[in-house]
């Protein structure tokens, strides 16, 4: 699925660059973006730098994957063990349910097209 999604991209960005470079000749400009049926095409760049090859830099990733692994480790530790505990408001005797770890839930909306 992948590949077919990747094959898709490279196909869409070549039409959308021949649609841009055609249409930057007629208007004499040198923009990155088009309109097309509705919708504005844009062609962005991004560099990706390898530091792989840096040892000190090597060292410091593996340093901090192994790090992140024990965070991840204890973090589920810690919620599998942390017990909420009841509490009586004295005067409104509403029960409160509190949890040894405090938590903060939040929302979000998605929209798919």
């Amino acid at each position: 699925m992948k590949t077919l999604i990747d094959k898709i991209k490279k196909y869409t960005l070549v039409q959308a660059s021949v649609q841009v470079a055609q249409t930057n000749k007629q208007e004499n400009t040198n923009r990155k973006t088009s309109s097309y049926s509705n919708a504005t095409v844009a062609i962005s760049t991004r560099t990706v730098w390898d530091f792989s090859l840096d040892k000190l830099w090597k060292e410091l990733d593996d340093k901090i994957k192994e790090l992140t692994e024990k965070k991840k480790e204890r973090e589920k530790y810690l919620k599998a063990h942390s017990k909420p505990t009841s509490i009586v408001d004295k005067e409104t005797g509403e029960i409160i349910e509190k949890s040894e770890l405090p938590k903060e839930i939040n929302r979000g909306l998605i929209i798919r097209l």
